[in-house]
Parts: structure tokens; C-alpha cells; sequence
């Protein structure tokens, strides 16, 4: 949070405030009034770090020099690369190819790393265990810190820097196009116009000429890499440095299908969606349990996903296709459970299911009857009775179709049912029709009735009126 800059007479110290991180206004905090002379200038939360060819001096904020450091080459860049105040500690580049780290409350320096090329630029990642150096050949090489391995090697870069919040992602710039290489991925690129300078979550700090642009880059790419790899815990910290709420979506349900109950449940918290949330928590709970397949938690997903065409051909497939049809029924899409009944149907004796031609036949199986029972339930309680007393018919639920045909005197619609009907096992449903042709004054259709009944007892009071 500090700034330095070094005018002919004196040096202003800048301090910006702490509770917007991205706000670039800054006010001025100290002034020494002291004039100097050095190639680079660098500022910690209580010094001012000079370069004077191949030493360092540290200055307090009153001008007084409280140490110096004196290396073999000429120094070449010099980062801060943050610490306790007061014990901040530094990056040194080296022409001769050496980078140094020194804390400013410690006189010794530590060796990094020794290469063959000049240091044009660098930084250090989060976690501080891998050096990327840009060399005067425009090469980036990435070291391991603790072995002074190269990692890796990357070419037309002429700045460099890390996240500051994840370990293995870092951009360079060159040639105006900007990098950024996550882990051992190839590196994306974009335009851009200026030099990286720093890199914090999703956005890129750029100087071109006088003025530090902000730029958002997103990480939507980095994330479904991750996922294509099945490493969730890499594409959750991908997806906390900025992403759309489509991607952690994405995440969310590529984690539970996967079993990653924790970061699935991480990923529906920050959308708020309470419904994916809930169904974490079952299947988590469900795939502890015996019986519970893989392929059924599947189907389930796709369910909550809204994709019940893909939920059902899992059930299918699964020998599950009962919960394919409840499903179906649950949402009212009769023809799409017709269709799934029919496969069972056909898979089980070869025949056709509910597709059958309207009229008084029984269906092909239990599960088709107790669908037509279903979706006729759901016309009468919507009013439409005539559909709703034809599927019952379907269903040989004669009782319901002559209730509702009687319901609204359809007299020619009951005597159709009525004349097919058998004494032997329909006694009950023909005296009901018999009830309605009298309530309707249609003696002809009723006198039929009671003929088929035999019942000479209720024809002769059928005479009488």
C-alpha cells in the first residue's frame, strides 16, 4: 500500500487505502527531502530500498541509510515480495544471471538460483516454491526453488508475474500478446498492449506508457481443463478467482456426479441454490448405502438438471424404467411415459403398450393401467371429464368412466360401456347405468339394462313410471 517516487529534489512516498484492493488513489504520506542518485527505486511499508549499480542501500523514511548490501554484478530488477512490516523480503536479479533474496531486517542475502543468461525481469509465486526469470533473450524459465530445477521454459516474454492467489498460475507479456499458464497446460492468449506488472485473482495489472490498466481475464478455459482432469480441488481455487455462475454450475454438478460431495456443496453455497444443495446432501447420504448405483445417482442428476429424456434412458438402461415413468408422471408427460411404458411393454412380451386404438381393451400391463389410471386422475381434476372418463374406460376402471359419464348424463357413452359389460362380473357397474338411463328419462336404454340383469322386479317399477 505504499508508492514511491523519486522527483530531482526529493522523494513523496504515496499510501493508497486498504479497503478496496483494486483502488489506484493514492495520497501522499512522507516526504523526504533529500536528493539521490540510483537506477532503481523500491519502497516497503517502512523503508525505501536504492540501487546503485551493484549495491542496495535501505533508508528509513526520514532519508537516514540503516544498511547496504554490496553484490558481484550489476543488479538488474529488484521486487518486493511482501512480509511482516519491517521484515519485508526482496527478489534481486543479477546480470550475471544470479538471483538473491534478502529481508531488509537481515544483512545477509540468500542465494536462489544461478543461470548463464542475464535477469531482465522476475517474480515469485504465492506459495514461494517456484522463480519465474525473464532473460535478455525474451525467455521465460520457471525454476523450482527448493532443487533449482527448470520446470519449464517459455519464449517471447519480456515481463513476468504470479498470481498472488494461486500457486501455479502465472503471466507474461511480449511482443503485445498476454500469457497465462496454469500448471503444466499450454499457456492462452489474448492481446494486449504494455507490460504485466502484476496479477491478483482474475485481474491483470498492466503499465503501457504513463498509465497502470486493470484488465479482467477470464478463467473459464483454466476451469474446464481442470474438470476435463477430474481435478476438483484445482478448479474450485480456479473458479474462486472469478467466474460465471454457468461455470459453477459446471463444477457443481461435474463434482457430484463424481462424488465430490464437498466441493459440489461448495459450488451450489455460492450459487444459493438450495434445491442442488438438498439433493448433495441425499446423494451423499444414499451412496453410503446398499443397493444405490452409480448409474441411478446419474439419472437423479440429470433429473434436478431438467434433462428428463437423459434421466430416463439412464433408467431404462439400468432395468430402472418404473422410475422413468413415475418420473414422466410426476411431471404430467403422458406421451413420454406411454413411450417408456412401451419399451417395458415390448421388452417383456413383445407387444405393444398404451399406443393402442381407443375403445374398451385391456391394457398390456399393471404399469400401463396405473399410468392411464394416473393421467385420467389428473383430466378429471382438471375438468376435462370426457378425456378423463375415456381413459378410465382404457384402464377397465368401468366404475369411474360410468360415474362420470352419469355425472353429466352422456346416456349414449354409458349404454356404449353398458351392452359390452358381463353380468358375471360387471353386475354392480350395469344396475349403476341402469340408475343413470332412469335419472335421465331414457326408459329404453334403462328397460335394456334391467333385461340383461334379469331383474323382472325393477322393470315392472321401470313400467310403472
Amino acid at each position: 500500500d505504499r508508492l514511491a517516487v523519486q522527483l530531482p529534489e526529493k522523494i513523496i512516498i504515496y499510501s493508497v487505502g486498504i479497503d478496496d484492493p483494486y483502488d489506484m488513489k493514492y495520497k501522499a504520506y512522507k516526504k523526504i527531502p533529500k536528493k539521490v542518485e540510483c537506477s532503481l527505486l523500491v519502497v516497503t511499508s517502512e523503508n525505501l530500498i536504492l540501487c546503485l549499480e551493484r549495491k542496495l542501500q535501505l533508508l528509513n523514511f526520514n532519508g537516514d541509510q540503516e544498511h547496504e548490501w554490496n553484490f558481484e554484478s550489476i543488479i538488474r530488477y529488484i521486487k518486493v515480495i511482501g512480509g511482516p512490516k519491517g521484515r519485508e523480503g526482496l527478489l534481486v536479479g543479477l546480470r550475471n544471471g544470479e538471483v538473491i533474496k534478502l529481508f531488509v531486517n537481515n544483512p545477509f542475502p540468500i542465494s536462489l538460483i544461478k543461470q548463464s543468461t542475464p535477469v531482465r525481469c522476475l517474480d515469485i509465486s504465492l506459495d514461494k516454491k517456484k522463480l519465474a526469470v525473464v532473460d535478455d533473450h525474451y525467455n521465460l524459465l520457471v525454476y523450482n526453488v527448493e532443487t533449482q530445477e527448470q520446470l519449464y521454459q517459455e519464449s517471447k516474454a519480456t515481463s513476468v508475474a504470479w498470481n498472488t492467489e494461486m500457486e501455479d498460475m502465472v503471466a507474461f507479456s511480449g511482443n503485445n500478446i498476454l500469457n497465462i499458464k496454469t500448471a503444466d497446460f499450454p499457456a492462452i492468449s489474448q492481446r494486449l498492449q504494455g507490460f504485466v506488472v502484476g496479477f491478483k485473482s482474475s485481474k491483470i495489472f498492466c503499465l503501457h506508457y504513463l498509465s497502470m490498466n486493470t484488465i479482467d481475464v477470464p478463467q473459464s478455459a483454466t476451469l474446464y481443463r481442470f474438470l476435463d482432469r477430474k481435478v476438483f480441488d484445482m478448479a474450485y481455487n480456479v473458479a474462486c478467482l472469478g467466474v460465471t455462475e454457468q461455470d459453477w454450475r459446471a463444477l457443481g454438478i461435474e463434482a457430484l456426479q463424481n462424488k465430490q460431495f464437498v466441493i459440489a456443496r461448495k459450488a451450489f453455497v455460492r450459487l444459493r441454490d438450495l434445491k442442488f444443495i438438498e439433493l448433495t446432501e441425499k446423494l451423499e447420504r444414499d451412496t453410503k448405502g446398499p443397493g444405490f448405483s452409480d448409474e441411478e445417482a446419474r439419472a437423479l442428476i440429470y433429473k434436478y438438471q431438467g434433462k428428463f429424456d437423459e434421466a430416463a434412458r439412464v433408467y431404462v438402461k439400468q432395468g430402472l424404467a418404473n422410475m422413468g415413468v413415475r418420473m414422466y408422471t410426476e411431471l404430467k408427460m403422458w406421451e413420454k411415459a406411454e413411450r417408456v411404458v412401451t419399451k417395458i411393454n415390448q421388452g417383456s412380451s413383445g407387444k405393444g403398450g398404451i399406443g393402442a386404438p381407443p375403445g374398451i381393451k385391456a391394457p398390456e400391463s399393471s404399469m400401463t393401467a396405473q399410468l392411464i389410471k394416473e393421467q385420467a386422475d389428473w383430466k378429471e381434476k382438471n375438468g376435462e371429464w370426457k378425456q378423463a372418463a375415456h381413459l378410465y374406460l382404457l384402464a377397465k376402471d368401468f366404475k369411474k368412466a360410468i360415474e362420470l359419464y352419469g355425472k353429466y348424463k352422456e346416456v349414449d357413452a354409458l349404454y356404449d360401456i353398458c351392452k359390452n359389460l358381463e353380468k358375471l362380473s360387471h353386475e354392480d357397474s350395469i344396475i349403476k347405468c341402469a340408475k343413470y338411463f332412469r335419472e335421465a328419462g331414457n326408459h329404453s336404454y334403462a328397460k335394456e339394462a334391467y333385461l340383461r340383469l334379469g331383474d323382472i322386479k325393477a322393470l315392472m317399477s321401470l313400467h310403472v313410471e
